[in-house]
């Protein structure tokens, strides 16, 4: 665990390197005990990146980076360990580790992706909230990103009324953006769980949010997008879902709306219709017979 927490923390070995890796049958703990002329002869690793392993050997020990993260109370897990979501594991490029709070959704549980506008109408914060609730209440775990608008519309639907609900950050899993968020993210991380790759004390930058995106997608089984313009980042996420042969949902909104052509655009190309939330589970063979709670304990381990 300790050189998987220690590779993770290494700036510039990202999901893709981490995929040669381990095709070449090579683990964390060989690269934290490789010198200069193993590095440098593993063709996996990047031009430079021998160079960067052997600063980041000399700055930080493996148990430095796992007594950090112990003592901010961050869990982890990683492509190597049993942990890892299922779901997380099967999409292309999967992140190499999570950094989380709480816990990870149960990849064994139907798992629905709310996502939208940040700055979305008051139809739009409605629908996300009747959509996430009626959801949560059958059971389904429900996923998003913690943004302002849709995503926490959907997640505080679920986590006011006590029931889990999961973020992923485009930051690090113990920085709450927005920053007006944080009773919020409270909530999540007692209920749920907050994960992100993202090393603790990374903070939000613009390029993190579509690789934010696609975990968001990738550790749901549908995509559910709520109000969207025609360039909203809520279509980034929607894509990963295609790429990652998931399905996607648009809920319909106000014809000539500039929030509704991203999801009326979902439709056109062959997204699903989210109109009822009896009949989307339908439409995706999905069934509870026990009320929410006993559904909950039965099957998901928190």
């Amino acid at each position: 665990m300790k050189y998987m927490c220690w590779l993770q923390s290494l700036p510039g070995f990202g999901a893709a390197s981490a995929a040669k890796m381990l095709e070449a049958g090579c683990h964390a703990q060989d690269l934290y005990k490789a010198g200069r002329r193993e590095l440098e002869s593993m063709d996996f690793l990047k031009k430079g990146m021998a160079e960067k392993i052997l600063e980041h050997q000399s700055a930080l020990s493996p148990e430095e980076v796992l007594e950090g993260l112990e003592q901010k109370g961050v869990r982890f897990t990683c492509l190597e360990l049993a942990g890892y979501p299922e779901k997380l594991r099967e999409i292309p490029n999967p992140p190499y580790g999570i950094y989380y709070y709480g816990s990870l959704p149960d990849s064994r549980c139907f798992t629905v992706a709310i996502v939208g506008a940040r700055a979305c109408s008051d139809y739009g914060i409605a629908a996300a909230a009747k959509a996430a609730g009626e959801l949560s209440a059958a059971g389904v775990q429900v996923v998003s990103g913690l943004a302002r608008g849709v995503d926490s519309a959907a997640q505080r639907s679920a986590s006011d009324k006590g029931l889990p609900a999961w973020a992923v950050l485009g930051s690090g899993p113990d920085i709450c953006y927005p920053k007006e968020n944080y009773p919020l993210y409270q909530k999540i991380c007692r209920n749920g769980g907050v994960l992100s790759e993202f090393p603790p004390g990374t903070k939000p930058r613009p390029a993190f949010f579509p690789m934010r995106n696609r975990i968001i997608s990738g550790i749901s089984d549908c995509t559910v997008v709520v109000e969207a313009r025609k360039d909203s980042g809520s279509l980034i996420t929607a894509a990963c879902a295609r790429e990652q042969g998931r399905d996607v949902y648009a809920i319909p909104g106000q014809m000539g709306s500039p929030l509704s052509e991203g999801c009326h655009s979902l439709i056109h190309d062959g997204a699903g219709i989210y109109y009822s939330t009896e009949e989307f589970l339908k439409d995706q063979s999905v069934f509870f017979a026990v009320p929410r709670q006993e559904a909950l304990f039965a099957s998901v381990k928190f």
